[in-house]
């Protein structure tokens, strides 16, 4: 496939779109793919412009949510509700095929480098909140966009599915590491909320170690905030890491405790995305560099799983009269404290026991509890034990 629209077809494109705009410069940053292409352009009046354009078809109806969902993120970052700004849509330029060019305007800002997310610590804190404003945001807000909606139990069958349809490529332990993940209902205890869904270098705006500015927000839909920090993962050095970490988990207005666990999980199984798209492609380097990707994250977790698989809780049900503290207590003959001195060393002096032997005594006079096997036509009010997992990311 060639690469989708040059720079200067762009600002072309740009120049038929806007109402007497005569375009006076291009520049970059350029982007020219296969399915995404974006430049600069300036005009005779001294505006700067972004002009966009992706590979896929869309209604006059979908490009009309989009730019309502832009105007609706700039009213956020007016109001104080998002500490970035959001480029507004200026116009939209037919390319044929049911494809479309967005002409933007320019925010401030320049795209993130990954030096900076090695070194630079403000710009962590400021990555982490910014994330977290954009996350807090009231899900209800973006019906009305008609953005897309996944609930948990979506997301879930969807990665055991991109799990089984590549399956045999797949290490057996990382596959293991993988399924167990998903089929742990604690880290899945979370709430969908708006997410970005396509962040990337390109797309965080910086200057002087803050965000200024984050693009291509018009693709946002309801789903899990770890996909959005997913990509960050392999950038990042540790105390980068740390810093984003503290920072975004203070500016959320509802814990998730497991967030940045399932973050790693799907930048794990972004290989898996790599694989399935050489495989489509039929791009046999491709393949076998996704497959030795496999192979090379295998080899460095060396079975480490990611989350503690937990072991099925079985509940003890008892009757009242049964219940073993309650027998005990019934057997617990009454004592009479004494307040007499006693001379303690006399005492001492005619101790013949050890503590072995007092212990096994104590234990001896115990009543004898019989063995109670679970009875499942009883009701126990009881919860079952909580599930527990510690995990520490592993660094590549």
């Amino acid at each position: 496939m060639d690469a989708l629209k040059s720079p200067y077809e762009l600002a072309a494109l740009a120049a038929a779109a806007v109402p007497n705009m005569r375009v006076t410069a291009v520049f970059g940053p350029h982007i020219q793919e296969e399915t995404r292409a974006s430049t600069r352009i300036s005009d005779a009046e001294g505006n700067t412009w972004t002009v966009t354009a992706t590979a896929e078809e869309s209604s006059p109806t979908q490009l009309g949510h989009r730019a309502e969902l832009l105007d609706f993120l700039a009213q956020c970052h007016e109001s104080g509700q998002l500490p970035f700004a959001v480029p507004q849509v200026t116009a939209y330029a037919p390319m044929g095929g049911g494809m479309y060019a967005q002409v933007l305007t320019v925010t401030s800002g320049s795209p993130a480098t990954e030096s900076e997310l090695s070194q630079d610590g403000l710009l962590a804190g400021s990555i982490g909140r910014s994330l977290a404003a954009f996350h807090n945001l009231k899900p209800a807000e973006f019906q009305r966009f008609n953005c897309p909606s996944h609930s948990v139990v979506d997301l879930r069958k969807t990665l055991n599915s991109s799990i089984s349809t590549v399956g045999r490529e797949i290490p057996g332990r990382l596959r293991k590491r993988w399924l167990v993940a998903i089929q742990e209902d604690v880290l899945w205890s979370f709430d969908p909320g708006p997410v970005h869904a396509n962040l990337s270098l390109q797309s965080v705006l910086t200057s002087h170690g803050a965000v200024r500015s984050i693009t291509d927000c018009e693709h946002t839909e309801i789903g899990d905030p770890a996909a959005d920090l997913d990509w960050l993962l392999p950038l990042v050095s540790d105390d980068f890491l740390e810093r984003l970490v503290s920072a975004y988990s203070g500016a959320r207005s509802t814990p998730d405790l497991h967030l940045f666990t399932r973050a790693q999980l799907y930048s794990e199984l972004a290989l898996l995305e790599w694989l399935r798209f050489g495989m489509a492609e039929k791009n046999s380097d491709i393949v076998a560099e996704a497959k030795q990707m496999l192979v090379d994250l295998d080899t460095d977790l060396a079975g480490q799983m990611l989350v503690a698989a937990t072991r099925p809780v079985v509940q003890v049900h008892f009757e009242a009269a049964d219940e073993p503290l309650n027998r005990i207590g019934k057997n617990t003959q009454s004592v009479e404290w004494d307040t007499q001195i006693h001379d303690m060393e006399e005492e001492v002096g005619t101790t013949t026991s050890g503590p072995e032997d007092e212990t096994e005594a104590f234990l001896s006079a115990l009543p004898q509890e019989p063995e109670v096997s679970p009875s499942p036509s009883d009701e126990d009010p009881a919860e079952p034990a909580s599930k527990t997992s510690s995990y520490e990311f592993p660094r590549k």
